[in-house]
Formats: structure tokens, C-alpha cells, sequence
């Protein structure tokens, strides 16, 4: 981070650092990078995601930020498992990787997907138990209620 100036030098000092700037990651992998830019006095931390990532990997990042108190926002629509099509070629893509990949849908690739979607809740309802950390599940749009819900569980 730079302070603010009016040193139109340093204006182009940065833009040409941009310029030669490579992602270091593709992927979820960054997620284990966060820790070291925590307080390593306990905060509370929100971490927001749709979660579509190794078990493996949530347990390493959720270990490494043990310190401190973790809330997982899980962003879920219920369209990516739920509004398929019924029959017919689908095409699906991965944001985070770009992957592109064509599906020939049916009723039993639908009922997969639903079944996969219920079998990942529990994986992480599972991890995030081991944890000690209750998540906070957002589907389709923003509603300030279900967070002050989820909020109010833990004042009793």
C-alpha cells in the first residue's frame, strides 16, 4: 500500500509494477495464505465462500486460523444444483479455473447432483464441527435477517 500523493511519478512507479504482476495461485490454494496476515491475538474472522474446495484444504486453512474465531459464510445458490435442465446438453463452468465442460443431462444426473450437493453440506457441516465453528449458510440473495438469526442463536 501506498499513502495518497499527488506525485504523478509514483503513479507510473506503480502502474508499471502492475504491469509485471503474475498470479502467484489459481484456485482455492490461496485461502492458506491468510493466516499470516491475521492478528495473532483471537479476532473473529469471516470467512465467505461457497466452499467448493478440498475438505482437505478447509481443514488446513481452519487449523492455521485456530486462534482465533472463524465463521464461515457459505454462499450457495440453490440454481447451481437445483434449477438444472431436465433433459438436454448442458454446458458447466468452473469460475474459479475456467474449466468448461459439456453434460448430457437426465433425470439421474440431476438426482447426482442433488445427492452430491447434500453429501458436500454434510462433509462440511462435519469439518466445520471439528472445528468448533458454526456456519452461516446464504442461499441465492442477501438477507440481513438470516445473519442477525444465525447471531442471535449464541446469546442465550
Amino acid at each position: 500500500t501506498l499513502p495518497l500523493s499527488h506525485h504523478v511519478h509514483q503513479s507510473f512507479e506503480v502502474i508499471a509494477q502492475l504491469g509485471d504482476y503474475q498470479k502467484a495461485r489459481v484456485g482455492a490454494e490461496g485461502v492458506l495464505e491468510v493466516p499470516q496476515y491475521l492478528s495473532q491475538h483471537k479476532g473473529l474472522v469471516f470467512w465467505i465462500s461457497d466452499f467448493h474446495m478440498p475438505i482437505a484444504l478447509i481443514e488446513q486453512a481452519l487449523n492455521a486460523m485456530s486462534v482465533h474465531q472463524v465463521v464461515p459464510v457459505v454462499l450457495w445458490d440453490d440454481q447451481e444444483y437445483k434449477q438444472l435442465p431436465k433433459f438436454g446438453f448442458g454446458n458447466l463452468i468452473d469460475l474459479e479455473t475456467g474449466a468448461n465442460r459439456t453434460i448430457f443431462f437426465r433425470a439421474a444426473v440431476t438426482a447426482q447432483f442433488e445427492e452430491a450437493f447434500a453429501a458436500r453440506k454434510q462433509a462440511l457441516a462435519n469439518v466445520f464441527a471439528r472445528f468448533e465453528c458454526q456456519p452461516l449458510y446464504l442461499n441465492g440473495k442477501f438477507e440481513a435477517d438470516a445473519v442477525s438469526h444465525y447471531f442471535e442463536q449464541f446469546m442465550s
